[in-house]
């Protein structure tokens, strides 16, 4: 709403780099710059911005989830097998 009240879009866009340094912020604001400098078409560019975020983020939750893969191996070997061999025992022992 800076831009509304008559602050250059270049330096909101400053601003918005500064307040939100988040990873995508900076490409975000160097796409609306070039649009407005060369007139090239925002959209293209917004898109390809689009499509590495979402492969970064999935990228993320697959080593994520690569991570949780020894977790759940430590849970069956210390939960699951010795309770397994305990019903197992019970069963051998004459009632």
């Amino acid at each position: 709403h800076a831009a509304a009240l008559g602050v250059p879009a270049a330096d909101t866009l400053g601003r918005l780099e500064r307040r939100c340094p988040a990873a995508g912020i900076a490409p975000l604001s160097a796409a609306v710059r070039r649009a407005a400098r060369l007139g090239a078409p925002l959209g293209p560019a917004l898109a390809a911005q689009a499509a590495r975020a979402r492969s970064r983020a999935a990228r993320a939750h697959a080593e994520h989830a690569a991570r949780a893969a020894p977790q759940v191996q430590l849970v069956v070997a210390l939960l699951l097998v010795p309770s397994v061999l305990l019903l197992v025992a019970a069963a051998l022992i004459p009632a």
